[in-house]
């Protein structure tokens, strides 16, 4: 995973660069976003939750606030920025069950 989206980020910086143009990223991978964007909005509902830096979106603080669940910056060896992972579910969504 690492290596694909370090291949994907330089190759829409390449772009980016090349073509001196703005690109809009829609993705619901909030560790993508933040490698690849300088600004990161979240929705939440149809509204904006969050509009703000991809360095303020990695904070466990704001992300339980936009999405009503735990997360954590999980650091790993080779790996930046460290990934973000869900600690639990939203409120109202069941665990699946083994």
């Amino acid at each position: 995973y690492n290596d694909t989206l370090t291949d994907y980020i330089g190759t829409l910086d390449t772009i980016r660069t090349e073509t001196r143009t703005t690109i809009v990223l829609v993705t619901h991978d909030l560790n993508e976003a933040t490698a690849v964007a300088d600004r990161v909005v979240a929705l939440r509902g149809g509204r904006v939750a969050f509009d703000g830096s991809r360095e303020e979106l990695r904070d466990p603080a704001v992300l339980r606030d936009i999405y009503d669940v735990g997360f954590a910056l999980v650091e790993r060896d080779g790996m930046r920025p460290p990934l973000i992972v869900a600690e639990d579910t939203p409120h109202g969504v069941e665990e699946p069950t083994p």
